[in-house]
């Protein structure tokens, strides 16, 4: 039977050697330089092509990545100039009819006053021949404005 009064030795800290605490203190320290360096190797990149390192573990997985990798980005490099230049094409189309048709729109709209102010028609003359004078106007000046501040954009 178990002697109730000797409680001091069931309580007592446990007692480790110095040389068992040194190594499981060594130990500790290997620990934690594993997770500093599983930490230090995570890798972020972006773009279309990955790191060197990269590269070549791409090619020892599979024979010719490396170059299926570049020949895609090239691929994409390739079509974003092709869109660029496709959209700078209509861009500048798009303007050009802008201006062949607003003039066209204001010179119909001024000839027309002017047919109404030769039958005596001088109200819908003013209004429409006008009209017309006020649009052209109003087209020069907004362009301009819109010149200057592509200008001040480019400076800057």
């Amino acid at each position: 039977m178990p002697d109730r009064n000797n409680k001091s030795q069931e309580s007592s800290p446990q007692v480790i050697p110095l040389k068992e605490a040194e190594l499981a203190k060594e130990e500790h320290k290997e620990l934690r330089a594993q997770i500093r360096q599983i930490e230090t190797r995570l890798q972020r990149f972006s773009g279309p092509l990955p790191p060197p390192e990269a590269f070549e573990k791409y090619e020892g997985t599979l024979k010719g990545a490396a170059n299926r990798i570049l020949t895609m980005a090239e691929k994409q490099q390739d079509h974003r100039i092709n869109m660029e230049r496709k959209i700078v094409k209509s861009n500048s189309t798009n303007e050009k009819l802008g201006l062949i048709f607003g003039l066209v729109v204001a010179l119909s709209a001024i000839s027309g006053g002017i047919y109404c102010a030769h039958i005596g028609q001088t109200v819908v003359a003013v209004v429409i021949g006008g009209g017309g004078v006020v649009g052209l106007i109003t087209a020069f000046v907004q362009g301009s404005k819109e010149i200057r501040r592509e200008k001040k954009s480019d400076q800057q």
